[in-house]
């Protein structure tokens, strides 16, 4: 059985790459173009196996990772003639590119965030200074998709240390499985993110859940907390409520 999701989730390959970069709490002019690309393309390939449709973008940036890649191995000489190409991006026009999509993403994230503080609110006043930095940005806690992609590799591997002794034939849907999902939730009102994959450590069963996941993100019904990297994702379901618990524990 073959599922295809098209999702507007993830943002773009410049997202992933700072994302990694902020992982491995390095700076943008530090990265590691090796370590880097082995990291994206470990991404990728979990895209596909969860069969989620990649943009095309995703695709070029693994061939100019790929590429990049390869380049840093050549003498001196051959890396000289091969960066003569117009076509060739190298490792500078790399970090000034997700440098400035790096501003960018802090401007929309400062903006997203004072629209929310002032949803339904009318008034004049003067402008207010606000000052806002890559360092303001990491001292946040926020889930990101690519955390949860760390989080279900962890699901899949510790499924494949527990055998499956029954076959039947699989009749799997992802709304019987938001149901599921939803039904947890609605039981627990905040749940680990592997408690979710507990009834069925069938692959196609925990991969259908994951994409059931992704639609209840999509759909807004469902929020994620961590308190610290790498740390257990919990998950709730997003009513005004909810948000209001979230954010008294955050702080």
């Amino acid at each position: 059985m073959n599922y295809e999701v098209q999702l507007d989730l993830f943002k773009g390959p410049l997202d992933l790459l700072l994302y990694l970069i902020r992982k491995e709490e390095i700076s943008i002019r530090e990265i590691e173009i090796s370590k880097i690309t082995n990291q994206y393309m470990a991404y990728i390939e979990m895209m596909k196996e969860l069969n989620l449709e990649l943009a095309g973008e995703f695709l070029v940036m693994a061939a100019i990772l790929m590429r990049l890649k390869a380049h840093e191995l050549l003498p001196q000489e051959e890396r000289d003639k091969a960066a003569l190409d117009d076509d060739f991006i190298d490792r500078e026009k790399l970090i000034r590119q997700i440098e400035e999509y790096e501003r960018f993403k802090s401007i929309a994230d400062l903006l997203k965030e004072k629209e929310d503080e002032n949803f339904g609110s009318f008034y004049r006043s003067a402008p207010e200074g606000v000052s806002f930095s890559a360092d303001d940005f990491l001292a946040q806690k926020d889930v990101e998709l690519y955390d949860l992609l760390i989080a279900f590799r962890q699901v899949v591997e510790n499924a494949k240390k527990t055998p499956v002794y029954f076959m039947e034939a699989d009749h799997i849907t992802i709304d019987d499985r938001i149901e599921r999902v939803m039904a947890v939730i609605a039981d627990l009102k905040q749940v680990p993110f592997t408690r979710l994959f507990e009834d069925d450590n069938r692959k196609i069963v925990m991969v259908v859940t994951f994409m059931a996941i992704l639609e209840l993100i999509k759909m807004g019904h469902i929020g994620f907390r961590q308190d610290a990297f790498l740390s257990d994702i919990l998950v709730y379901e997003k009513t005004p409520e909810a948000e209001t618990v979230i954010d008294g524990a955050a702080q």
